[in-house]
């Protein structure tokens, strides 16, 4: 009888191997895989081995594959890849703008150096011209040969790569007259001049028809 109850009742207490706490013998298997708080098991994250009650706590709090929000983008990324993700995955980190060096988030670095970046290139919309988007004002104001400017002589606005050319043929262009060398008379006016005010233009006597300079008339009549 002693020896059935020490060695042989499956109602006897025996230790539990992990916790040494008593439990019936014929419980002791099932109680040592599915009930002792002390027995082993694995996290499925990390495959290490921590006591049953220890698990929750070790995956909430020190498994470095447990997921946790990054701090800038929020996204769940596993707690031992968060330093690389911060620095180079993060869509909210800054990175810097290989054209102006200037910081902006990495999620919004292609739209930046696309339509925001000053030193980005662009074609002026007049010429065509490739430069800097920084410059495109300037260029536009003193450079372009396509921009529009007053001309000197008749104030109205053309090209600047068509200026002299037209200040060749402006109407406003001042001229002297090829026969008397007045000076100063507009292009426009040289016609009018040539036929109606020009001192050296041919006239006619009025009373025998001969052609004469006009300035001769006068004298003419009264020889």
């Amino acid at each position: 009888m002693q020896e059935h109850l020490k060695s042989r009742c499956p109602d006897r207490l025996v230790p539990c191997h992990d916790g040494g706490e008593k439990v019936k013998a014929k419980d002791l298997h099932h109680h040592e895989h599915e009930e002792c708080s002390h027995r082993p098991m694995v996290c499925h994250w990390c495959t290490m081995t921590v006591k049953a009650k220890d698990l929750d706590e070790h995956q909430a709090k020190t498994c470095e594959h447990r997921v946790v929000p990054c701090d800038q983008c929020g996204c769940g990324v596993e707690h031992r890849d968060l330093p690389t993700h911060r620095t180079t995955q993060c869509s909210d980190r800054d990175v810097s703008c290989e054209k102006c060096k200037g910081k902006v988030k990495a999620k919004d670095l292609h739209r930046h150096q696309t339509d925001q970046c000053h030193f980005r290139s662009v074609q002026c919309v007049w010429c065509a011209d490739p430069m800097l988007e920084k410059d495109v004002e300037t260029h536009k104001k003193d450079q372009c040969g396509h921009r529009i400017v007053p001309c000197p002589l008749c104030a109205c606005g053309y090209e600047f790569r068509d200026l002299e050319p037209h200040k060749q043929q402006c109407p406003s262009r001042k001229l002297p007259c090829p026969n008397c060398s007045q000076p100063g008379l507009k292009a426009s006016e040289l016609p009018e001049h040539l036929r109606s005010a020009c001192p050296k233009r041919n006239l006619p006597c009025p009373l025998c028809s001969r052609d004469m300079q006009a300035d001769k008339v006068e004298n003419h009549q009264k020889e």
